[in-house]
């Protein structure tokens, strides 16, 4: 093959990797982060030990599933979390309980020793092309000491359940607002228990 014919299927060869790489949908990542959260408070709160929050199988990881209009579920590959659904929603959680409540992570460096322990298990995380961004489960809290294992089923002081319904329109942005707003009642129900139970109150579930 002369050069003239080389320079020109170099060329050819590099319009189609540019336009298969144009037919590429972008990744887009989505976090369930507080966007408003206040930085946490200086002041020295109750110390919480949350253990890795569980969630069903088919979501426990980055990628989105999301529920069709039919009924059907589709993995997507370019929406997803910024990191492992649970610990998005654990460092979410956190952040909520750190910046509204005052409440120290006992795994943060130089935290002090845990008072509370706490367990959440997200039954149900559905994301619905429809708009809709369900959350429901179970989370329970104990005092650090009542068992070796944090937030024992055997040794919690309350046990409460949820079930929030978001809905956010259409769009994976809103989709993920919806999911955060969710996340947020959750952090806030927990805290409002800590809190109580700090003071010496009987927590209760709320939200």
């Amino acid at each position: 093959m002369n050069p003239s014919a080389l320079r020109l299927a170099a060329r050819a060869a590099a319009v189609l990797v540019l336009a298969g790489c144009a037919a590429t949908p972008a990744l887009h990542l989505h976090t369930l982060m507080p966007a408003d959260a206040a930085p946490a408070r200086a002041s020295a709160g109750p110390s919480l030990l949350l253990a890795a929050i569980a969630v069903p199988a088919a979501v426990d990881e980055a990628r989105w599933l999301v529920r069709m209009p039919d009924g059907s579920l589709s993995r997507l590959e370019n929406e997803r979390w910024a990191s492992a659904l649970p610990d998005e929603l654990r460092a979410a959680v956190m952040q909520i309980l750190a910046s509204r409540h005052g409440i120290i992570d006992a795994r943060s460096p130089g935290a002090p020793a845990p008072q509370w322990q706490a367990r959440i298990d997200v039954t149900r995380f559905d994301t619905a092309s429809d708009g809709d961004a369900v959350e429901e489960g179970v989370w329970a809290l104990s005092p650090a000491a009542a068992a070796s294992a944090p937030a024992s089923r055997d040794g919690a002081t309350l046990r409460c359940s949820f079930s929030w319904r978001e809905n956010a329109g259409t769009g994976a942005a809103a989709l993920a607002e919806a999911h955060r707003r969710a996340v947020a009642r959750l952090g806030d129900a927990l805290g409002a228990a800590v809190v109580a139970a700090a003071r010496g109150q009987a927590p209760a579930c709320s939200g």
